[in-house]
This record gives structure tokens, C-alpha cells and sequence, in this order.
């Protein structure tokens, strides 16, 4: 019999993604275990994100292996709005300590590129919207400075994070 993992896949809008319990995974094995996951026969999408529980309740320590560099990044907003729906609607609600508040849950996310800020609604037990923190992020960046122009041959703003132009 093999190892087994909890986990939970949930679509991001483009496509899906794997949130595992960080703790399930042994220290050092967490590359190798989310490419297993993201490669056939499981295929589990785009990322992994290895969700751990933190000593200060309403943070979660998040890191994200992606498919396209295989190795840690550090973090995506597509996750973030899977995350939202999986704090309120799942056992990850319970492994990380999360208590909902009607009509928002505000938590915390600790990922490699800094603390990012969630907003959950709430309503009838479930998660309809979370505001994954896209605005935020681009508001922390535009505070600590960022620079507009192209990469990769796309019109951007490089900062925290990357952010695709649509003007």
C-alpha cells in the first residue's frame, strides 16, 4: 500500500489545483511528492499548495510548487480564490484553525513573497466570492515599488508579484 494524502482540488477559473496539508509530507520530500501529484495518472493541475498550520490563528502558511518551473514560487492569485472556498467548505477549515465569521473571514496567508491578506464571504455555511487579494497585492506592490514594461513579450507590472496588463 502506498502513502496517502489528504487533499482538495478546486478550479482557479483557468484551470485546477491541489491543496495538501503540509504537515502529511516529510520535510525535504514536498518538490518531489507535489510533482507525483501534478503528473499523470493524478494529474492535479496547474499547483500544489502545501497548507500549514500556523501558532496564530487566522494565518496560514502557504507554499505553492507550479508545474511549468517545478520548483517553489512564491504565490499565485488563482490559488488564493481556491484556498478562500477550501478554508470555509473543507477539513482545511478544521487542520488550520480557521472560525468563520458571517458575513466575511479575513485570514492571512504567509507565502514566500510576504503576508497576503483574504477576504472569505460567508453565507449559508459556504464561500460565494473570496477576494483573493489581486487588488491588494497590486496596491502593495504600487507601495514598495514597481515597474511597468514588457516580459516575455507581454505588457506588465513587475514588482511583489507579476501583473498581466489587460489596458
Amino acid at each position: 500500500m502506498g502513502n496517502s494524502l489528504d487533499f482538495v482540488k478546486g478550479n482557479c477559473g483557468w484551470d485546477t489545483v491541489t491543496l495538501i496539508i503540509g504537515e502529511q509530507v516529510p520535510e525535504g520530500q514536498e518538490i518531489e511528492t507535489a510533482l507525483k501529484i501534478l503528473g499523470p495518472p493524478v494529474c492535479g493541475g496547474i499547483e500544489v499548495g502545501f497548507m500549514y498550520r500556523s501558532q496564530v490563528k487566522a494565518d496560514v502558511r502557504l507554499r505553492i510548487v507550479d508545474s511549468t518551473h517545478k520548483t517553489w514560487m512564491p504565490m499565485c492569485g488563482g490559488m488564493s480564490q481556491v484556498i478562500g472556498k477550501a478554508l470555509v467548505e473543507t477539513s482545511l477549515r478544521e487542520h488550520s484553525n480557521i472560525i468563520p465569521t458571517v458575513p466575511v473571514t479575513a485570514i492571512r496567508l504567509l507565502t514566500d513573497s510576504g503576508i497576503v491578506p483574504l477576504e472569505i464571504e460567508i453565507g449559508n455555511g459556504r464561500s460565494p466570492k473570496s477576494d483573493n487579494g489581486h487588488v491588494r497585492l497590486c496596491r502593495l506592490s504600487i507601495q514598495d515599488g514597481c515597474r511597468a514594461g514588457p516580459r516575455h513579450g507581454c505588457r506588465c507590472y513587475e514588482g511583489r508579484v507579476l501583473f498581466d496588463s489587460q489596458d
